[in-house]
């Protein structure tokens, strides 16, 4: 899946205007060159508290593209992986 479909699908499923996910999905790639070892859903809070931070997007918008970024990652991985269901 490419950044444009990723957006567009991001947006679609959280309800959130797709420039305000993009400038999250933006935040959280910047968030993971500095915090390589941190970028899983267990640390979501520290994720959002930073992303927040950077782009004065209310924490609980960012909270919410975060969860469907993820769950779209998981269903990605899914689809490429055969014995995974």
């Amino acid at each position: 899946m490419n950044h444009t479909k990723t957006i567009k699908a991001i947006a679609e499923r959280s309800q959130v205007e797709a420039p305000t996910c993009e400038q999250v999905v933006k935040a959280y790639e910047k968030y993971g060159e500095q915090n390589i070892t941190r970028t899983s859903r267990k640390h979501m809070a520290a994720i959002v508290e930073w992303i927040s931070s950077e782009t004065t997007i209310e924490p609980t918008t960012c909270e919410v593209v975060m969860n469907e970024l993820f769950d779209l990652f998981a269903e990605e991985t899914k689809k490429k992986i055969p014995f995974m269901k």
